[in-house]
């Protein structure tokens, strides 16, 4: 069996994120900083919860790191998980998601959940929820949405807001097979009820 959640449609590119420049230099860092609120923006919208944007150039990632960086929300987020957040921006923090979601959306949406492998995404997909996960790909450490799977084929699929850090440039409907789950993957994942 093969089921995939979403559409090409649903894909957001963290490359095309107007703050990203701008949170690159608050943060420190010279890499691409919006993984996170790409993935997330993705599993509202693959979910049904979708962001809708009407600035010009503007997509919903760019809003969901503003909420995320606002000084004035960062109680919040400490109450979910209370670390250094000089070290680690909240969007690198996963627990902070369901946060977020109650922040926009006033109810829950998704839901930060310990473990993680091909039996539980596939459930997870089955349920009509992609998931966000994150680890270790050639660029460092990284968000991607799970939107599906592949039962003949064993991998899952995901949408990788980066994808200019594969040789195909590919981002949408990426394969992920068993080796690199169990070898590269953290043993999270933020899931998106569906609406």
């Amino acid at each position: 069996m093969r089921k995939i959640l979403g559409s090409n449609e649903m894909y957001c590119d963290q490359t095309n994120d107007a703050s990203v420049e701008l949170f690159k230099d608050y943060f420190k860092k010279s890499k691409l900083v919006a993984c996170g609120p790409n993935a997330a923006a993705m599993g509202f919208e693959v979910a049904g919860w979708p962001m809708t944007v009407f600035t010009p150039g503007a997509q919903a990632s760019d809003i969901i790191l503003m909420i995320m960086e606002n000084p004035k929300n960062l109680s919040l987020f400490k109450a979910r998980r209370n670390i250094d957040y000089d070290t680690y921006p909240v969007n690198e923090v996963p627990q902070a998601y369901d946060v977020l979601a109650k922040l926009i959306y006033g109810v829950e949406v998704c839901q930060y959940n310990e473990g993680l492998n091909y039996e539980i995404i596939r459930g997870c997909i089955m349920d009509d929820t992609p998931a966000m996960i994150s680890g270790q790909f050639p660029a460092g450490g990284h968000f991607v949405l799970a939107v599906g799977f592949d039962d003949e084929k064993k991998v899952i699929i995901y949408n990788d807001p980066d994808r200019y850090q594969w040789p195909d440039q590919k981002g949408y409907n990426r394969e992920m097979d068993m080796a690199f789950l169990a070898e590269k993957i953290s043993k999270y994942r933020v899931e998106f009820r569906p609406y």
